[in-house]
């Protein structure tokens, strides 16, 4: 069993929508639908990584997604950084973000009144949600490959939406989708966990991620015992995230070296 809050949210997306096996000193996991999906399909250890741990991690995941994987991801179920040097001289990065939760009620903050919240339904919709998501974009290596990981991770979440898992919702200004995220709920309702909550480029410092936040969060509080949100640590998300009430639960880390170009 997961401890760590941050992975253990994610495990309500990898139990819904791909495989969780635990393998004694780590956890394997796989979504077989979404491939290129590099937090979908990677290694999470039970101990965070040691001087000693480079060699014997790239074997394990060499045995686990065969020796030319197109991505290594690696994870530790614990909030200690431990030691990633080696990972680092060898090309890794360190993914190293904050899980912030909210319990109880939401801080009042100030919305704009102009945009329309609403839960994304119509084909539409969820099509400009993938196109916001995909330029708004993370860093990635290669721009068709991040069109096939959305577009199935989209797909996954609206399977999920429709099976009452969650919502994803939109903010719309008129007919223009301007800013989306997602919440779902673990399936015993205790956790609700927030994903990729973004704002189009155009329509930022609107208040479109708060007003989006503030709504969902209003309606949700009353479904689960504590929603989690990860960030990257003193990035504007994580103060809007705090101005309605988010506080800190721990650090998140994880190693991943990407496909080559």
């Amino acid at each position: 069993m997961m401890t760590h809050l941050g992975y253990l949210s994610d495990a309500i997306f990898h139990s819904l929508d791909g495989e969780i096996t635990d393998r004694g000193d780590y956890f394997l996991i796989r979504t077989p639908t979404n491939p290129t999906y590099f937090w979908g399909n990677f290694l999470l250890f039970k101990s965070p990584p040691s001087s000693e741990s480079h060699e014997k991690w790239l074997q394990i995941h060499q045995e686990e997604f065969g020796p030319k994987p197109r991505h290594i991801a690696l994870g530790w179920d614990s909030d200690e950084k431990g030691d990633p040097s080696q990972f680092l001289k060898d090309g890794f990065e360190l993914t190293d973000d904050i899980v912030l939760t909210l319990s109880g009620s939401s801080t009042q903050v100030r919305t704009n009144p102009e945009l329309e919240i609403r839960r994304l339904a119509q084909d539409w919709e969820w099509q400009a949600s993938i196109e916001l998501q995909i330029a708004e974009g993370f860093p990635r290596v290669n721009d068709e490959d991040y069109r096939i990981f959305k577009t199935a991770q989209m797909a996954n979440y609206r399977l999920n939406s429709e099976r009452g898992h969650g919502d994803w919702w939109g903010a719309f200004l008129g007919d223009e989708l301007v800013g989306d995220m997602g919440l779902y709920f673990d399936l015993s309702k205790k956790i609700a966990r927030f994903q990729n909550v973004g704002t189009s480029i155009p329509h930022r410092r609107k208040r479109v991620c708060t007003t989006l936040l503030d709504t969902v969060v209003r309606q949700s509080l009353s479904k689960a015992e504590q929603l989690v949100i990860v960030t990257e640590p003193s990035s504007v998300a994580e103060t809007i995230y705090r101005s309605l009430g988010f506080q800190e639960h721990c650090f998140q880390f994880g190693l991943l070296k990407r496909p080559e170009s």
